[in-house]
């Protein structure tokens, strides 16, 4: 399941498989054959997220984002509009 998960994420390129043997080498390749639904993966993508580390979650405060930026802000601009 894991290869599988791997292979469904457009941003790998090539996932690296390691096996001592010709039955988890089969294994490996059964990955090939194993197609994960949408919330299958979002499940699996959910649930495999990272912890926000420390800086992240400290810089993203209010008051810090204004003792960073002195209330500075730049705002989005919506490349779609007027098409």
């Amino acid at each position: 399941m894991a290869l599988a998960w791997t292979l469904a994420n457009p941003t790998v390129v090539s996932p690296i498989i390691g096996a001592r043997t010709l039955a988890q080498a089969e294994d490996n390749l059964g990955a090939l054959d194993l197609v994960l639904t949408p919330e299958q993966l979002d499940r699996l993508n959910r649930i495999s997220a990272p912890s926000p580390v420390f800086s992240g979650r400290f810089t993203q405060r209010p008051l810090v984002q204004q003792l960073i930026f002195g209330g500075a802000a730049v705002e989005r601009r919506n490349f779609m509009a007027g098409r």
